[in-house]
């Protein structure tokens, strides 16, 4: 009878002390959870597993990819959570764009300045479009709806008296988010300067709905609906496979619009008061070493345009630069972009709304002037662009500077 008391006794206590454990554990996390919630980041969910810190969020608050990953680590390193494993996945709209796997105590020796960066990351795993499965979480914290002030210029170039026609606008963008994972888009656009057309009032610019996921590791898509510019109205779909990485990827998108005044009229009508179909496929390849990426698009294009693009751009730290030539039904035209990042660096959180800049100011030049060649709308869909601010390649190369002004 004796025997048995103890033995009860024992597994009371043992019993115990392991409610105490979990309960410490779920406080730990909470805390983490909360403390990067306070440092600007959405969606955040800690939890542990199989003696792993699993860390899940989402930046909205940072511009840079990089710089986020760096302030995640080093909230963890400076966390009271004592598990050494540890995976972090940088997701957008539940979908994984890249999950790191490292250890605490190589991040500390990183830090201390024991270790190199370069042995830090070879100790690590970065791994692009991580398995779908990693995204069944629960976030914790609250997320933020983002209000975006963009800076678009265009131009076209003029004679001798009027060398260059330009307007400038503010572009306030909010994207709020919506059950089931939909995101709504709305734009309008401020005149600044204007002597290229007659748009010189405060007008709305888009407006959509979008929702974008992951089919499987490396396969992501998205479907938009709603007004793609000011008088295109429609929907779109579109696919990317990513192979081998981030060094070759196939996408394929297509959409109808239709001709609409419900957001203001338009200067053409010959060219817009008409339905117009899309549908391109386009292979890409990604040069680790430089950054550069060879994509060449071939389909129907906007205004019964069919042809080919083929362009080259590379990415020199946040600032992109590239060039282009196009031949389609309509004649060649050739030319570059350059995308600029945009200050400041990181937003503010007001009320459960990020406010912030636009990441990058966008320029092109095309030698033929701005014709109608090649032409596609905005449809919302933007997967494509943050996955490439995600490369492992390219974030590691971004990653590196920051650990060298800690």
């Amino acid at each position: 009878m004796q025997h048995v008391q103890v033995i009860s006794r024992i597994y009371f206590f043992a019993s115990l002390l392991l409610l105490f454990n979990v309960a410490q554990i779920k406080a730990q996390t909470s805390t983490l959870d909360r403390t990067l919630y306070l440092y600007g980041f959405d969606k955040v969910s800690s939890s542990i597993s199989n003696k792993m810190l699993c860390l899940h969020f989402e930046n909205r608050y940072w511009r840079s990819d990089a710089k986020a990953i760096y302030e995640i680590l080093d909230a963890i390193d400076e966390s009271v959570i004592r598990t050494d494993s540890l995976r972090i996945h940088l997701m957008n709209d539940s979908m994984v764009f890249l999950s790191i796997e490292t250890k605490r105590s190589e991040i500390r020796k990183l830090l201390l300045g024991e270790i190199n960066y370069q042995t830090w990351v070879t100790n690590s795993s970065f791994i692009f479009g991580d398995s779908i499965s990693s995204i069944n979480h629960k976030p914790t914290s609250k997320t933020s709806h983002l209000l975006e002030f963009g800076l678009t210029p265009q131009y076209q170039l003029g004679n001798y008296n009027n060398p260059l026609r330009l307007r400038l606008e503010i572009t306030p963008e909010l994207t709020a988010l919506l059950p089931f994972g939909v995101r709504f888009r709305g734009g309008i656009g401020l005149p600044v300067y204007n002597d290229l057309d007659q748009n010189r009032t405060v007008r709305l610019s888009h407006l959509s709905l979008t929702r974008q996921f992951q089919v499987q590791p490396g396969l992501y898509g998205g479907v938009s609906a709603g007004f793609f510019s000011r008088n295109r109205a429609g929907a779109h779909i579109q696919f990317t496979q990513y192979l081998w990485d981030e060094r070759f990827s196939f996408t394929y998108q297509g959409g109808y619009t239709r001709f609409s005044s419900a957001m203001g009229a338009v200067d053409d009508l010959f060219v817009e008061d008409q339905p117009y179909v899309v549908s391109t496929v386009a292979a890409e390849y990604r040069w680790k070493k430089y950054h550069l990426d060879l994509n060449i698009e071939y389909g129907q294009f906007l205004y019964y345009d069919s042809g080919y693009k083929v362009d080259v751009q590379r990415y020199f730290g946040e600032t992109i630069i590239g060039m282009f030539v196009l031949q389609t039904r309509r004649g060649t035209n050739y030319g570059f972009h350059v995308s600029i990042p945009l200050f400041p660096r990181k937003g503010a959180r007001v009320s459960g709304l990020m406010v912030r800049s636009a990441s990058h100011v966008p320029f092109s030049y095309r030698y033929e002037g701005n014709d109608l060649k090649g032409r596609m709308y905005r449809t919302g869909i933007d997967y494509p662009t943050r996955l490439k601010r995600v490369y492992p390649s390219y974030l590691m190369d971004e990653l590196e500077p920051y650990f060298w002004d800690n």
